[in-house]
């Protein structure tokens, strides 16, 4: 008669501590200013880009 091995598989949870935790909270803060940063960059320079043309249309048809 074959004896059968159980094999026990223990999922442990990873619990973050206050250091851990902290420490991913201030990289998303981090990474969150530089996206707002960018994409503000971006939307002055098409208004910025916009309101030159408005400027040369306004010019053009006087």
């Amino acid at each position: 008669m074959a004896t059968q091995k159980e094999v026990h598989k223990h999922h442990h949870t990873h619990h973050m501590d206050n250091a851990s935790r902290f420490k991913y909270e201030s990289l998303k803060a981090i990474k969150r200013r530089k996206q707002i940063a960018k994409w503000g960059f971006r939307l002055l320079f098409a208004l910025a880009v916009l309101s030159v043309i408005a400027l040369i249309a306004v010019y053009m048809i006087d």
